[in-house]
């Protein structure tokens, strides 16, 4: 019902999802589970109902970008700020697959703990709590409050219930900046 095209490709690192062109690619990986598998559907699926297209989500990092470096932000600073944008865009609509399609409530918790466990998020060996906001909350929203012990300070925690209550991509723009200026210092 969504229109979208869904192919394997050998080469791909992760599944993403092309939202100008509709196309949800997953990777060819040897011996993931089925949870896994629906994990990645459910997620890029997720992308495809709820994210914008393809226009709205670039104008959207970019004008965060140039709100705050100015009018000529680097290439560098716009890709940065993409990714802020998709760790807050991911926990919103992975939310709402959960809420969507309450049978994949099990599928994130394994397969989430299957990316932890293959070291997909880069965390073995690694003090969590150590790392940035943005990529502890990545990780948080990603299953690994239940498999890490995630420490955030209280205005961190404030900034974590508030992306758990998104619901519109307009505020997720809008939060999208205030973290990033929050992260910047």
């Amino acid at each position: 019902t969504e229109n979208i095209t869904v192919q394997q490709q050998p080469g791909a690192q992760t599944a993403s999802f092309d939202l100008r062109r509709r196309v949800l690619t997953m990777p060819v990986w040897q011996g993931i589970s089925k949870d896994l598998e629906d994990l990645l559907l459910g997620h890029e699926t997720g992308h495809a109902i709820d994210s914008p297209t393809a226009d709205e989500y670039k104008a959207a990092y970019e004008g965060i970008a140039k709100r705050v470096f100015g009018a000529a932000p680097s290439n560098r600073l716009i890709k940065t700020v993409s990714g802020f944008l998709n760790v807050i865009e991911d926990a919103r609509i992975d939310k709402r697959q959960k809420r969507r399609y309450p049978g994949l409530r099990k599928n994130y918790l394994a397969g989430y703990k299957e990316l932890i466990d293959r070291n997909f998020f880069g965390t073995n060996g690694r003090d969590i709590n150590s790392m940035s906001f943005i990529d502890r909350a990545n990780i948080y929203f990603k299953g690994g409050s239940i498999h890490f012990k995630i420490e955030f300070t209280p205005e961190e925690r404030a900034l974590i219930k508030r992306i758990e209550n998104l619901e519109k991509w307009d505020e997720t723009v809008l939060l999208t900046e205030e973290v990033y200026r929050f992260c910047k210092g």
